[in-house]
């Protein structure tokens, strides 16, 4: 069955307003891009009145979007063979990726749960944790320098008293030789 001029005109603008709103909720920004375009169509159209080369680019702009298409140079310049052998060499990454999007296909269904909507209604809590969880790592930086000093003194104290004895016990040893009786001189 042929396309009639109807279908024709609505397959292009179905493809106008893909590449205007792209996944944008279209009811909601549809009029305000209808009037922006229908001002800027009246400035073209302004624009190009009386000027027969424009009015002609203007006739000629899908062959333009054609051939500025880096796909239709793909298109013009590889064979079929070209074509079939670049897609076997990728073959393995291709199967890699396939494989991939299958499991992202199927985890899908977790992006939309309620815990991820729930998120952006969050957020101020996370600052409140955030801020919360710095204010704790300030305190305990701080009562870690603060024992690091503790543990200073309290090995100074130790190292003066482990001297001390070892004064002691050489003095002590000192005293039990000269207490000791001689032998020997009788």
């Amino acid at each position: 069955m042929a396309a009639t001029g109807l279908d024709l005109v609505e397959k292009r603008l179905e493809n106008i307003e893909k590449r205007v709103f792209g996944l944008a909720d279209k009811d909601n920004v549809y009029p305000k891009v209808i009037d922006t375009l229908a001002g800027v169509n009246q400035k073209l159209n302004a624009a190009v009145k009386g000027r027969p080369k424009i009015e002609n680019v203007m006739r000629k702009v899908d062959v333009l979007n054609k051939l500025v298409d880096s796909e239709y140079e793909d298109e013009i310049t590889q064979s079929v063979d070209t074509k079939m052998e670049l897609i076997l060499t990728e073959e393995g990454r291709l199967r890699q990726e396939a494989t991939e999007l299958e499991l992202v296909k199927e985890l899908s269904h977790l992006l939309s749960s309620e815990h991820v909507r729930a998120v952006p209604s969050m957020e101020n809590q996370l600052q409140s944790l955030c801020k919360l969880h710095i204010t704790q790592q300030d305190k305990t930086a701080e009562l870690s320098d603060g024992l690091e000093g503790v543990f200073s003194h309290y090995n100074s104290a130790i190292a003066l008293l482990s001297k001390q004895f070892v004064l002691w016990d050489k003095l002590v040893t000192e005293l039990e030789m000269a207490a000791q009786p001689k032998k020997g001189l009788d």
